[in-house]
């Protein structure tokens, strides 16, 4: 279902985005061109790790844009020093799975005998992977709660856009279940009546709805100003209109 349902949406709230600067004859940022990447990468699903490294490197960026003006300096030091860590947590653990059988790739797809050859310690580097990243989604989702708090708007707009970053939550929730999934693929490993295929595509199932609602929660306050437009206005007015006949015909 997953595979159905989040292709358009995704497809859709990235065009949109785009969409929207354009409209809004405002220049496309760095923020902004980090998703197309993403996305690339997210549909070829071999390349997680660079596609959640530019997804967050995209979020960061666009705290930068939004907090820039008016904020202490400091916010922009931690802004630089949070992209800094996650260009090398993207780098490092990018490289280490690139090549944790040195040069001997095939080693990873034939058997466990060949699998036990790879100097690297596989579990564990996914260990890691996973709960790094928990760690990371959290720091990124707190983040601007406490700047958004201090913006001089009303009570009504800041509860608006909380609930836009907060489903960067339904991120941290994927990334969560993903590394249970990890530590149950750890505890049943030697066990000859666990389920391995099971275990192991429910990881990748939660790793690409992690990718996907990270993908909707960077695109979605781009999105906002896009209520405002003449041309969204329009349309709405016009299901509007097409939904009052039909309620008034029936």
């Amino acid at each position: 279902a997953a595979g159905i349902v989040w292709p358009p949406i995704v497809f859709t709230i990235v065009v949109a985005r785009f969409s929207t600067r354009y409209a809004q004859r405002s220049k496309a940022g760095i923020d902004d061109w980090l998703t197309l990447p993403a996305l690339v990468y997210w549909i070829s699903m071999v390349l997680d790790i660079p596609a959640l490294t530019l997804l967050k490197l995209s979020c960061m960026l666009f705290y930068s844009r939004i907090f820039r003006v008016g904020s202490d300096r400091s916010v922009g030091i931690l802004i630089h020093v949070i992209n800094a860590f996650i260009l090398v947590w993207g780098l490092g653990f990018w490289f280490s799975f690139l090549f944790p059988c040195k040069t001997h790739w095939e080693w990873l797809w034939t058997n466990l005998v060949n699998m036990a050859k790879c100097p690297s310690d596989l579990l564990m580097m996914h260990e890691a992977l996973f709960i790094s990243n928990v760690i990371m989604d959290i720091i990124i989702f707190v983040f601007p709660i406490p700047l958004v708090l201090k913006l001089r708007i009303s009570t009504g707009k800041k509860v608006a856009v909380l609930v836009i970053f907060f489903l960067g939550a339904m991120t941290i929730a994927m990334s969560i279940i993903r590394l249970a999934f990890t530590y149950e693929q750890a505890n049943n490993q030697y066990n000859p009546n666990a389920d391995e295929n099971f275990i192991s595509t429910s990881g990748l199932y939660f790793m690409y709805n992690e990718a996907c609602f990270a993908l909707c929660a960077i695109c979605l306050p781009t999105l906002a100003g896009a209520w405002k437009l003449k041309g969204v206005q329009t349309l709405i007015e016009g299901f509007s209109s097409v939904f009052s006949n039909m309620s008034r015909l029936s």
